[in-house]
């Protein structure tokens, strides 16, 4: 593989898949109205941050790593819309997956088969339920709410 691949998957191929992931769970919180999204890509400290209505968006010094959205409002989220959000984020990525997979039966494009590929690992691992030092998968979210007392 040459280096302009590897740039291409490090600086956009990862970034953009962390944000069809977490834009899934910001579509879904502003459809049930949230009065405040905060979506952070990356770690470390901001290098940008803006706002549109009622959306911030932070970018981190360590973009490529990962990404979180939170959202609120001043009534409560019940126990299905925090499935509701939680679950957009990786059908975002499957439906991503979808439509890379079309593309990449039509023009047969290593770039865009590695987004389609990184689509679809993205929207199955957060599917699955799981917790790592204190962090939680999408699914693990899922899990919690469902069995919730």
């Amino acid at each position: 593989m040459d280096v302009l691949f590897w740039l291409y998957l490090l600086f956009v191929a990862i970034p953009l898949c962390t944000l069809i992931h977490e834009s899934g769970h910001m579509l879904a919180a502003r459809i049930l109205k949230a009065d405040h999204i905060t979506l952070v890509i990356g770690r470390g400290s901001d290098k940008y941050k803006f706002s549109i209505s009622k959306l911030q968006v932070v970018i981190r010094s360590l973009f490529l790593i990962t990404g979180v959205t939170e959202s609120s409002r001043e009534k409560p989220y019940k126990r299905l819309e925090i499935i509701f959000i939680t679950l957009c984020g990786p059908i975002s990525n499957l439906f991503f997956f979808l439509l890379f997979l079309y593309l990449y039966m039509i023009f047969h494009n290593d770039y865009v088969f590695v987004l389609m590929l990184l689509n679809a690992w993205i929207g199955i691992v957060n599917i699955t339920p799981f917790k790592v030092k204190g962090k939680l998968s999408d699914g693990y979210v899922i899990f919690q709410q469902i069995f919730k007392k």
